[in-house]
């Protein structure tokens, strides 16, 4: 038996992606073996939890990493995280900055100059503390030289319905998270950070088919940021174990409805072998040591416990 273990709660991106990596398994005859998926939530912070040892033991356990576990291999940097093993890459996903649908700004440069114009600090939320969210808003503080007061929910949900109330004045998420509020004109973004435009197909019951949505880069902002989500094994799993769950995985990604999954929510496709993917996690594991050394992340204090917190 192959067990899928996945870090967060049910109905998450990393819950779907592994029922989907299953049904496609399943469904098409990829593997002749039994593939469980075992749900096993880690903390806020991406902590590598006793009980997630605990299941990464005995049989062939691969694991699902991306959003808050992601998190906790590259920014809380902890030890733990960096013994497992790379199976394989399966995709990224760019963050967007969103405002409310009422805001008069229609781009990131407008906001930015509403942002300092404002008579105190401007309030703006994401997913909890020590988070991608969070490191993204300190990038953008430093960026755009703005005094934004940083607001850490319970999650991207309860984070969206503070914008939708118009409680914040941004934040950073995800298209696949907010495409419910943005079809329903409750929000919109202002950019992507990638370093291109993206166009989004959006279709009823949104006014638009379609929308570009172009690069902070574009707008002369210069931050790149996104998730990246894929599968990791035990540090001592033998290598052919490996090697069955990258052909496995490799098979998966291989398929149509591989792909309309990942179109459907949204993220960017592209498999990475073993190799690939620890060069990944290793290039990416040096590119977030330089981001979190940076003098603006210091004095934003990444990992400390001044800012204020809420419950959603």
């Amino acid at each position: 038996m192959i067990q899928l273990i996945v870090p967060a709660q049910r109905g998450r991106l990393l819950d779907r992606m592994a029922q989907a990596i299953v049904n496609i398994a399943r469904q098409h005859r990829l593997i002749d073996k039994p593939l469980q998926v075992t749900h096993c939530p880690v903390s806020a912070v991406g902590t590598l939890t006793d009980s997630l040892r605990v299941a990464l033991t005995g049989s062939l356990c691969l694991l699902l990493v991306g959003d808050r576990s992601y998190a906790g291999m590259m920014i809380k940097r902890q030890p733990g995280w960096q013994t497992l093993t790379a199976v394989a890459g399966l995709a990224t996903e760019d963050a967007l900055l969103w405002v409310n649908a009422n805001s008069p700004c229609s781009s990131l440069t407008q906001w930015a100059a509403a942002m300092d114009r404002a008579a105190a600090a401007p309030m703006v939320g994401g997913d909890g503390s020590n988070t991608q969210d969070h490191l993204l808003w300190t990038l953008l503080r430093a960026a755009l030289h703005l005094d934004l007061q940083y607001i850490p929910y319970q999650g991207s949900g309860a984070t969206s319905v503070q914008l939708v109330d118009q409680r914040i004045e941004a934040h950073v998420n995800s298209a696949g998270e907010e495409i419910e509020n943005w079809l329903a004109g409750r929000v919109k973004p202002l950019c992507v950070f990638s370093a291109q435009g993206r166009d989004y197909t959006l279709g009823p019951p949104a006014p638009i088919s379609a929308a570009h949505v172009p690069s902070a880069i574009a707008q002369g902002v210069d931050v790149c940021y996104r998730s990246t989500y894929g599968v990791l094994a035990p540090a001592d799993c033998p290598a052919g174990n490996v090697a069955e769950g990258a052909e496995l995985l490799a098979k998966v990604s291989a398929t149509d409805d591989w792909q309309a999954f990942v179109a459907n929510e949204r993220l960017n496709a592209g498999y990475l072998s073993p190799a690939q993917f620890d060069e990944y996690l290793k290039n990416d594991f040096d590119r977030h040591a330089t981001l979190l050394s940076g003098r603006q992340v210091q004095q934003e204090s990444i990992g400390g416990t001044h800012l204020s917190r809420a419950n959603g």
